[in-house]
C-alpha cells in the first residue's frame, strides 16, 4: 500500500524530493493474540498544494507519473502533452526530481493498485478525475458585460475537456465554477460569483475532488487490509 502513499500524498519540496504531505495512524487489528489486519487513518492533507506550489517545489507526484506511465492513446484523449502546460504544476519551475523515475513509479502504482483489486474502470476514473483537475486549473476568469466573472472563452476547450472526463455536462460544470449558493431563511439563493472569487471557487473545487479522489483509494485499500469475521477485533 506504500506505493500508493508515496504518489498520492508526497510531493517534492525544497528540503525534501519526496516529502509526505499529509499524516498518518495506522491500527493494527487482532483477536486472541492473532493478526487479523490492518487499518489505515489519513488526516491533515495538504490540499493547498494541489493549486499551488513553492519555487523548485511540486504539486503530488500522481499528477507528473501520469505523464511518463500512461500510454500515448490514453494521454492524447485527456488533452495531456507535458506537465509544464499546466497552471497546477508549473507554478514552482520544477516537473521533474532527480532520483524519482516518474514512469517506473507509475508502473509500481499500477501493479499496487491492481493488487488491491482496482479494475480497469477504478482506474481509468482516477486518472480522468486527475487530468480533469488539470484542465479545470486553465480555466482563468474573464468579466462578462455585467462585471460578473465567467470561464475565459480562449479556455472554454478546457471547461469541456474536464467536464467530459469527469463524465458531467460542459453547463452544469460552467454553473458551479461562477455561481454560489447561500442558505437564508431555509431558502436556497443562488448567486454569480464576483470576479475576485471567482478562482477560490474554481481552486475549492480542484482541492475537494482531489481530496476525495485520495480518500476513496484509502478506504479500498483499508477494505482490502481488514476482514472482520464473527467476533469483534481489537486495535492497537
Amino acid at each position: 500500500a506504500d506505493v500508493f502513499w508515496r504518489p498520492g500524498g508526497n510531493a517534492k519540496t525544497t528540503l525534501n524530493n519526496n516529502s509526505s504531505r499529509f499524516g498518518k495512524f495506522v491500527k493494527l487489528m487482532y483477536k486472541s493474540g492473532k493478526i487479523l489486519g490492518s487499518w489505515m487513518e489519513t488526516y491533515l492533507l495538504e490540499k493547498s498544494r494541489v493549486i499551488a506550489q513553492g519555487p523548485q517545489e511540486r504539486n503530488y507526484h500522481i499528477f507528473y507519473f501520469i505523464f511518463k506511465g500512461l500510454d500515448s492513446g490514453s494521454l492524447d484523449t485527456m488533452s495531456l502533452n507535458k506537465p509544464s502546460d499546466f497552471w497546477y504544476l508549473k507554478q514552482g519551475g520544477c516537473t521533474e526530481v532527480d532520483g524519482i523515475d516518474d514512469k517506473k513509479e507509475f508502473g509500481d502504482l499500477m501493479e499496487s493498485l491492481k493488487l488491491f483489486r482496482f479494475s480497469d474502470d477504478d482506474l481509468s476514473s482516477i486518472w480522468n478525475l486527475t487530468a480533469g483537475i488539470l484542465h479545470l486549473g486553465q480555466c482563468a476568469m474573464k468579466e462578462d458585460d455585467s462585471g460578473n466573472a465567467q470561464c475565459d472563452p480562449a479556455n472554454k476547450i478546457n471547461l469541456d475537456l474536464a467536464a467530459d472526463l469527469w463524465g458531467i455536462s460542459s453547463d452544469a460544470l460552467n454553473e458551479r465554477l461562477t455561481t454560489a449558493s447561500m442558505e437564508v431563511m431555509k431558502k436556497t439563493i443562488i448567486k454569480k460569483v464576483a470576479p475576485a472569487k471567482y478562482n477560490d471557487n474554481r481552486d475549492a473545487i480542484s482541492k475537494a475532488l482531489f481530496e476525495n479522489s485520495f480518500l476513496f483509494v484509502v478506504e479500498r485499500i483499508n477494505g482490502e487490509l481488514f476482514h472482520l469475521g464473527s467476533g469483534d477485533g481489537r486495535s492497537s
